[in-house]
């Protein structure tokens, strides 16, 4: 399922100290420059975020951190992308 992005949907939260400042604790996060992705997946090896596009698909693998997070930031990206998350 593709997820439009939007920022009606941005609620505000407090970013954790060794994350990059984001309003959202997961999700896609549009901030200066395009949109920081993060996801809660402990039983996942690998995630991407895959954005749609208008002649083709972009797939982005995103970084795992600790606790079962992964995250990545995507440059180029903004407000109405349509986007999903692949998991292994």
């Amino acid at each position: 399922m593709l997820s439009p992005l939007s920022p009606s949907s941005i609620a505000t939260h407090r970013a954790a100290p060794e994350s990059p400042r984001r309003r959202l604790p997961v999700g896609a996060d549009i901030v200066s420059g395009g949109v920081h992705f993060r996801v809660w997946a402990p039983r996942a090896a690998r995630v991407d975020v895959v954005i749609e596009g208008e002649v083709a698909s972009r797939t982005v693998r995103l970084d795992a951190e600790e606790k079962g997070y992964f995250s990545a930031m995507v440059t180029g990206v903004g407000d109405g992308a349509l986007y999903r998350y692949r998991l292994d």
